[in-house]
C-alpha cells in the first residue's frame, strides 16, 4: 500500500512540473547559463515564446532603421513590427517580466517613432490608429478613477511615454474643436483622463503645451461632476485645485490668439464673489489677467465687445446686491417728487443718460461697490485701463451722490410710513420711531461700509495724481 501511495504522489508531482509554463532545454558542453524566456500567453497558442536572442536582434535591427527613417512610411512599419512588443495589451498582461530589458528598450522604440509620426504625417489615419492602440493599452484595467492602471509602471519606464499621451491628447483636442458643439461628455472624459495619466508618468515636470490642453476644457470638465451626482466631489476639487495652480503660474502670452480665445470662453467678466459658480477656482487671477490685457478692443479705444456685454447684462438687472445702478436712477427719475430732488442743485442726473457714461471705470467701480471684486482685481483692472483718473473722478463723484440719494428717498419713505401708522401713540412716537428704524439703520451702515471700499482704492491708486488733485479733496471730502 505504501509504494502504491508514493507511486500516486510521484505521477502527481509529474503532472505539475510538465503542466507549467517552462521550457527546459538540454545544454551542450558550451553553453553558458540559460537566459530567463519571455513567455506571452495567447487564446492562439498557450506556450508562445519570445527568445531574448531572437528579441534583441529584432529591437537592435528596428532601432537602427529607426535613427535612419525619414519617410511616413518608414516609420509607420516600424511601429507594426513593434506592436507585439509594445502595446498589445492582452500581451502584456502575460508577460512574466514586463520590465525586462527587451521589453523596455521596444516601448522606448515605440515611443519615439509614435512622436516621429506626428511630425511627418500629423493628419494620418495611420497616427491615428497607432494612438488609439496606445491609448487602449496605457487605460488597460483602469478604473473610472485612474486606479489599478496595470501597464502604469511599465510606461513609466520611459519618459516618452508621458508625452505620447500628451499628443493624442493634443490629437483630440483638435478633433473636438472642430466636431464637438454640443455633446462633448465621452470625448471630454477620455480628454482629461488621458491628460491625468501623463501628468501622473511625468513625475510633476509637465510641458506647458500640456498645461494649456489642461486649463483649456477645465471649466466644462468640472461642470460635467455637477450633472453627475455619483461622481467622486474629492475629485472635482481636486480638479479645480490642479487647475487654479496651472493657471496661477502659467506663462500666458497675451497676444496669442488660442490664449486670448481660452480667456474669452471662460467669461472672466462674469466673476462675482457673490454669486454662485459651477466652476469657483482660479476666477480672481482669470479676471486680473483679462483686466490687464483685454479691456480694448484690438484698436485699443473702444472696449472690448464681451466687456461691453457684460456691462450691459450687469444693469438689465437686479444681483444679491439688490437693483443694478441703471433700475436705481430709473427709479429716482420716476418718483413723484423727482422735479424737488434736483431744484437749486448743479447736479445733473441726465449724466448717466450718455452713451459713454457705463465704461471700463464705472464698471470697476460698480463691481467693487457691490462685492462682486474686490480690491486686488479692482487694482488690476486700473493697471489694464487708460487710467484716465479724471474720469474715474467723475463716475465715484456720480455714483456715490446716487447712492446717497437713493438712501435718503428710501429713509424719507420709511419714515413717512412710520408716521402715518394709525397705531402709534404720540406720547412714545420718538421711542417707537426708534425701534422701527433698526432696517433703515442697517441700510445706511451697510452703504457705508461699501463706500469704505471705493475711498480706500482712490486712496491708494491716485492719491499722488497733482492734475486731479481737485477732484480727489472733492471725492475724499464727500466720503469722510
Amino acid at each position: 500500500m505504501n509504494n502504491i501511495n508514493k507511486f500516486i504522489i510521484l505521477s502527481l508531482a509529474v503532472t505539475l512540473v510538465t503542466s507549467c509554463n517552462f521550457k527546459k532545454s538540454d545544454r551542450g558542453q558550451n553553453e553558458g547559463a540559460k537566459e530567463t524566456q519571455l513567455t506571452i500567453e495567447d487564446k492562439k497558442d498557450a506556450q508562445k515564446s519570445i527568445q531574448p536572442q531572437e528579441l534583441e536582434l529584432n529591437l537592435a535591427t528596428i532601432t537602427k532603421d529607426l535613427a535612419h527613417a525619414q519617410t511616413a512610411s518608414e516609420i509607420v512599419s516600424l511601429l507594426k513590427s513593434l506592436e507585439s512588443m509594445a502595446i498589445n495589451s492582452e500581451a502584456l498582461m502575460n508577460v512574466r517580466d514586463i520590465k525586462s530589458k527587451p521589453m523596455l528598450k521596444a516601448l522606448e522604440a515605440y515611443n519615439v517613432a509614435l512622436i516621429k509620426l506626428t511630425v511627418l504625417a500629423p493628419g494620418s489615419a495611420e497616427l491615428q490608429n497607432s494612438m488609439d492602440s496606445y491609448e487602449k493599452m496605457a487605460l488597460a484595467s483602469c478604473t473610472a478613477q485612474l486606479r489599478n492602471c496595470s501597464n502604469f509602471s511599465f510606461l513609466r519606464t520611459d519618459q516618452r511615454s508621458a508625452e505620447v499621451l500628451q499628443l493624442i491628447v493634443a490629437q483630440l483636442d483638435k478633433k473636438m474643436d472642430a466636431s464637438c458643439k454640443t455633446d462633448c461628455e465621452a470625448d471630454l472624459v477620455r480628454y482629461y483622463n488621458l491628460l491625468a495619466l501623463s501628468f501622473d508618468l511625468s513625475n510633476s515636470t509637465r510641458k506647458t503645451e500640456a498645461e494649456f490642453l489642461y486649463i483649456k476644457r477645465a471649466s466644462d470638465y468640472g461642470k460635467l461632476f455637477l450633472k453627475d451626482e455619483t461622481r467622486n466631489p474629492d475629485f472635482f476639487r481636486k480638479h479645480g485645485t490642479v487647475f487654479a495652480s496651472i493657471v496661477s503660474e502659467y506663462p500666458a502670452d497675451p497676444k496669442s490668439k488660442r490664449f486670448a480665445d481660452f480667456v474669452k470662453t471662460f467669461k472672466p467678466w462674469n466673476h462675482s464673489r457673490l454669486e454662485t459658480n459651477a466652476f469657483p477656482f482660479g476666477l480672481e487671477h482669470m479676471f486680473s489677467f483679462a483686466a490687464k490685457n483685454y479691456l480694448y478692443a484690438a484698436n485699443k479705444i473702444d472696449l472690448s465687445a464681451e466687456l461691453r456685454a457684460a456691462i450691459d447684462t450687469s444693469q438689465a438687472s437686479s444681483d444679491k446686491s439688490g437693483p443694478s445702478f441703471k433700475m436705481i436712477i430709473q427709479s429716482i427719475k420716476d418718483h413723484p417728487r423727482s422735479a424737488s430732488f434736483f431744484k437749486g442743485s448743479n447736479f445733473d442726473i441726465t449724466v448717466a443718460d450718455k452713451p459713454d457714461f457705463y465704461n471700463e471705470y464705472f464698471f470697476m467701480i460698480d463691481r467693487l461697490y457691490r462685492g462682486h471684486i474686490g480690491l486686488e482685481e479692482a487694482v488690476s483692472f486700473w493697471e489694464g485701463s487708460k487710467q484716465d483718473s479724471k474720469a474715474l473722478f467723475e463716475v465715484v463723484n456720480f455714483y456715490t451722490k446716487i447712492e446717497f440719494l437713493s438712501r435718503i428717498i428710501l429713509t424719507n419713505k420709511y419714515m413717512t410710513d412710520i408716521f402715518n401708522k394709525p397705531e402709534m401713540a404720540s406720547e412714545t412716537l420718538f421711542k417707537q420711531v426708534i425701534q422701527q428704524s433698526e432696517p433703515l439703520t442697517k441700510e445706511w451702515n451697510k452703504m457705508f461700509n461699501k463706500m469704505e471700499n471705493i475711498a480706500l482704492f482712490v486712496t491708494r491708486q491716485l492719491r499722488n495724481t497733482r492734475s486731479s488733485s481737485k477732484d480727489f479733496d472733492e471725492v475724499q471730502l464727500m466720503m469722510n
